[in-house]
Order: C-alpha cells, then structure tokens, then sequence
C-alpha cells in the first residue's frame, strides 16, 4: 500500500513537473503573450482544481489596474464579466497585504473587516470559498497579483498546489519583465530613429539655397519630432552681439514673441557664451540670474540654452523650453547640443552662399565689360571700316563695292542691337522668384526677341508648380538655348514649349535659323553648359539640327527625379 501510495505522488509529482515544463517553455518562447498567459490560467485550474483564477496586472504608473484575466471551471459563473480596467484604491488593502507579507490567504472572506469585503467584492461572490492570493514581482516592483479562489490549504495536496502557484508567479513575472524590455527596447530604437532621422533631415536642410529664416524654420519641426519641447526659439546675434534676434520659434504666443523678439544681453550671458562649450541647463528657469530676464519666459521650469556654433564663433543661440521641472537626460541633451551645433553648419553655408553670390555677381560683372570689349566694340569698329570702304568705293563710283560695303554695314549693325538687347536684358535683376518661371521667360522675349522683330511663341501651363530647383534650371536652359539662337542662327521665327508628358517634364526650343550639324560636334560653351545642367537633374538632352534647317532642344526631366 506505501508503494503505491508513493508510485500515485510520483506519477502525480511528473504530471505537475511537466506541465510547469510545458508553461515555462511556451512562455519563453512566445510570440502571443496573451495566449501563452491563458494558457497557464488554464493549466492552474487543472493542476489545482479551484473554482476560479484572477489575474491583475498593473499600469506603469501603478495607479490603476490595466488588464484583468479571469479562469473559471465547467460550469463556474465567471464573475469578474466587462471589469477589465479599475483603480488600484479598490483594492489598496489587498495589494498593501501582499506587499508587505507576501501573499494572503481566508478560508471566508466573511470572517474580515466590512471595508475589507466590500473591496474584495469585485471578484467575490458568495459561497467563493478560500481566497489565496499571490504577488507578482518583475525584479523588485510589484506589476500585479494573482488570486485562486475555492482551493483549500487544508486539503490534501495542497502544497503541491501552493507550489504549483508559486511557480506560476515567478514565471509571470519574469515574462512581463521580458515583454517590458522588449518594449523599452522597442521605444528606444523608434526614438533613435526619429533622432538620426531629423538629424540627417537638419543637415539636408543646410545645403538648401534659401533664405535664413525659410532654412530655420523647417529645423525647428525637426528639432521638435526628436525631443519634448514645449517652446523652441532660434536666436541670431546682432552684428556687435549685444543683442540677440529672434529668426524662428515654436509655439510662442503673441506676448512671448514680441517680448523675444529682440533680446539685450547682460554681460554674464555674454561672458558664458564665449568662454563655454556647455549648454546651460535649469530646472528652476525663475531663478537663473544667468539667461537674460526676457528668456525667462513665465510658467516655464525647465531650459536649455546650446551655441549655435562653428569652430569659434557663435552665431546664436536654441532655447528649448519645457513647462513641467523634468530635467534634460544626457542623451537628450547631446541630441540638442549637436543639433544647435548642425544650426551653426546651417547658418555659416548661408553666409559662404551669400559671399560666392557676391563673388558671382561680381563676376558677372567683368564677364559682362569683357563682352562689350570682345563684341560690342569690335562690331562698331567694324562698322566704322565698312562706312569708310562704302565711301570710297561712292567716290570712285564703284557701285558693287558700295552695296557690298553697305550689305555688311546693315549685318554688323544687326549683329551689334542684338548684343547690346542681349547685354541690356543680362543687366536687369533676376526675378524669377518672385514672377514665376512662365512670366520671367516672357519679360525675356519681350525685351529681346520680340524688339529685334524675331515672333517669338511661349507656350507653358500656368497650373504645372514644379520644385525651385527644377525652376531655376528650365530657366537658365532656356536662355542659354534662346541666345545660341540669337547669336548663331539668324532665326526669324522662335518658340518655347514646357509641358508634362506622364511622369515627365518636356522642354522644346525650336528655331528656323540657319541650324548647324549636330552629329558631327559637341558645340560650343553655350551647349556644354545645358548638357551640364541638365545631368546634373538626372534628365536628357536632345539637339536635332542640320544646316538650313533649324534647331530643336529638347530637355526631358522625371519628376520623381526632381
């Protein structure tokens, strides 16, 4: 009778051992986490035969239970029925006991306090039976508890149930520990990649050729998806750094915008900006004598001020505001130190472009004096030669010699009004900009072409919005391809087509002048520098011309390219 006694535990013993074995290895390997915590409710009821098995899990903040489980024998009425979610105060006795002692354990929950009943009358019912009840730990913090109802301690068997609920927990546990990670590990990937993203977003901004406020202002959204701000404001030093403007912000209000709109400095500010690398940082912005008072915006705690720098120099300052006094973590503020320090990238490319357009005007310039020298005044000396020949050949009555003279008078004086139309056109400022690409084409034929008598045809749909950048190039193309025409071609009629053909953008300059072989040269500057431009959009060019035929230019461009 002993042994058999002894071979009924053993085998009993195995059944337990292998189904704890079954529940460890589904949940380590679970991919359905809800799936794999039903299925251990449910081998706790088949081990421990109890009426029923609670599961209570807490939110983060340990306010407020956020998910509630329930197991039920065959025939049990589940109780707990649409309570999924319910403060933590309904239950403080229960879960301070199992804080402090450890579990809890009530024959009849009759037997306790009314108070006590009356919050445990969420999941108990009459004739429930004992009550056990466990804690469920993920390291040290208590995430929820677990409660077995109509199982006595006093029955046979009990502690291997006991034990059977202990394990039970310890598992739980070690999952949603598992499952937390994950999703801090999961945040911290998503927020690091929204940091790279806008990072790599800022230093794209910075090869943009705009002005500094339409750079500035589309790096603050950047700067905003990446951190938790909630005021970010750009400010530029004055030309003798007693004063700071403000060149783009976020999420000012009026007042605060007039009041930081011009900042005057005091000399400790000052003094820290020159002689730190360091942001300044505070969580008590009322009290940081540091920061200028008009940066002390009202209702705000938290601040942090980096150097929008390069090298040496410091343009100006990001200022990122928050209203609650949670302080900057170090990766946040390396995020933003680097940022302020992408600004400062930004914002001297902006003044190098500003310098190179200074420098291009300039050359311009000299370009333009060196073409009056190398045309203008070599056809007028021309001239001069063509008159005095016409007039000698009139002297001596040599009537062929006079037409002749005065043929290439009239051709060198044409040649001569449509430099000086051509030149008087490249002095006017570029607005293109500012008229748009169909308007500034026109004003081009309009003050050359059309005034030289040349008919002159623009055709190109006002409702097609292409990027600045396709823009500037169809601009600079076409009037590269019009004054080929104008100086070689001798074309009477001229027309300009831009139109989109499917994904593409079509650009077609036709003229009826004289033309030349385009499949035995590469032309000269003029055409190297259309070729140029448009590889540099990824697009292609077509030249199709032949002497006394005229010339078309065809450029195509893919939008998705541009």
């Amino acid at each position: 009778a002993e042994r058999q006694k002894a071979e009924v535990e053993i085998r009993q013993r195995l059944v337990v051992d292998q189904a704890l074995a079954a529940i460890s290895t589904r949940m380590m390997q679970a991919t359905d986490i809800q799936k794999a915590i039903d299925e251990a409710l449910a081998v706790i009821g088949e081990l421990t035969n109890p009426l029923r098995v609670y599961l209570f899990r807490f939110q983060e903040d340990n306010q407020r239970i956020k998910k509630t489980l329930e197991w039920c024998a065959v025939g049990v009425e589940p109780v707990l029925g649409e309570v999924r979610s319910f403060s933590v105060e309904r239950v403080q006795w229960l879960v301070e006991r199992l804080r402090h002692e450890g579990s809890f354990y009530v024959e009849d929950v009759s037997a306790l306090p009314l108070e006590v009943q009356e919050e445990m009358a969420i999941f108990v019912k009459e004739s429930s039976g004992p009550q056990h009840a466990l804690p469920i730990y993920s390291g040290e913090d208590l995430v929820g508890f677990l409660v077995s109802q109509g199982s006595h301690l006093s029955a046979p068997g009990s502690e291997q149930n006991l034990e059977v609920l202990e394990v039970v927990v310890g598992m739980l546990g070690s999952l949603w520990q598992r499952e937390r990670v994950l999703e801090t590990l999961e945040e911290r990937i998503a927020a690091r990649t929204r940091e790279l993203s806008a990072f790599f977003d800022l230093a794209t901004l910075a090869s943009r050729t705009q002005s500094l406020e339409e750079i500035l202002e589309p790096a603050i959204t950047r700067i905003i998806s990446a951190c938790r701000c909630d005021i970010i404001c750009i400010h530029q030093y004055s030309e003798d750094g007693k004063v700071i403007n403000l060149v783009a912000q976020y999420n000012l209000t009026v007042n605060e915008r007039q009041s930081l709109q011009e900042v005057l400095l005091q000399d400790n500010y000052a003094h820290h900006t020159k002689a730190l690398l360091d942001p300044l940082v505070s969580t008590n912005l009322a009290q940081e004598s540091t920061l200028p008072p008009a940066l002390r915006l009202p209702g705000y705690s938290t601040y942090l001020g980096a150097q929008i720098r390069t090298r040496d120099q410091s343009h100006g300052t990001l200022s990122c505001y928050r209203l609650s006094d949670e302080g900057f973590a170090l990766d946040e503020i390396s995020l933003l130190v680097a940022m302020a320090e992408q600004l400062g990238v930004m914002v001297e490319n902006y003044h190098l472009r500003q310098q190179t357009e200074e420098m291009a005007v300039l050359g311009e310039r000299q370009r333009l004096a060196r073409e009056l020298h190398d045309s203008i005044t070599q056809s007028l000396y021309s001239q001069t030669l063509f008159a005095r020949s016409g007039r000698y050949a009139y002297e001596e009555g040599e009537d062929l010699k006079l037409k002749d003279s005065l043929q290439q008078l009239e051709v060198n004086a044409l040649f001569a009004l449509k430099e000086m139309r051509l030149l008087l056109f490249q002095l006017q400022p570029g607005d293109l900009e500012n008229i748009g690409l169909a308007a500034a084409i026109n004003q081009r034929l309009d003050m050359v072409e059309r005034r030289l008598g040349i008919e002159a045809t623009l055709q190109i749909d006002e409702k097609m919005t292409l990027p600045e950048r396709a823009e500037e190039s169809f601009y600079r193309i076409t009037m590269e391809a019009l004054n080929n025409s104008l100086k070689h071609a001798s074309a009477n009629q001229v027309s300009v087509r831009l139109q989109a053909e499917g994904v593409d953008l079509v650009l077609e300059i036709v003229d009826d002048g004289s033309g030349f072989d385009a499949t035995g040269e590469q032309g000269g500057m003029g055409l190297k520098i259309m070729r140029e431009r448009v590889n540099q959009l990824g697009g292609t060019i077509e030249i199709n011309s032949r002497p006394g035929s005229g010339t078309v230019t065809r450029i195509t461009l893919s939008r998705d390219e541009i």
